[in-house]
């Protein structure tokens, strides 16, 4: 990956929707060689397209980051996977130190939040402990 690359790159943080002409105009690549070095990237899986909804269209406005501690000798990976699979997750990553994961989550309103930390994360036998963090606001880069 070099700087041209990087470039692109940048170019399609701030608009995901540019076409490749819009691309090559702002950047001042030629077109022949954005599309080149987007399939390039693309097979590599050095970059991947998604789609982003907003959360108060989609009804889910509260958000929070939750910590969890594993009991130890539980596959951490297991549970983490099927943590995932739940709709109300957004992101989730294993850590070192003191928690093993943490899961963002959006939800309409507290009760859903009661019901995923209470109902189903409290629930597991695996997990020891959570703690959760409502978030105010959320800013991207």
């Amino acid at each position: 990956m070099d700087n041209t690359d990087l470039l692109i790159i940048e170019t399609l943080k701030k608009n995901g929707r540019a076409s490749m002409k819009q691309i090559a105009k702002k950047t001042g690549i030629p077109i022949t060689t954005v599309h080149y070095r987007l399939k390039s990237m693309e097979n590599k899986k050095a970059i991947r397209f998604t789609a982003r909804a907003d959360r108060k269209f989609l009804g889910r406005e509260l958000m929070a980051y939750i910590l969890v501690r594993v009991m130890p000798g539980v596959d951490h990976e297991k549970i983490f996977q099927e943590i995932m699979k739940r709709n109300e997750v957004e992101q989730g990553a294993v850590l070192t130190g003191e928690f093993d994961l943490i899961f963002r989550i959006s939800v309409k309103n507290m009760e859903g939040m009661n019901d995923f930390v209470l109902k189903y994360l409290r629930m597991h036998k695996e997990i020891s402990e959570t703690r959760t963090m409502i978030c105010y606001d959320l800013v991207g880069k």
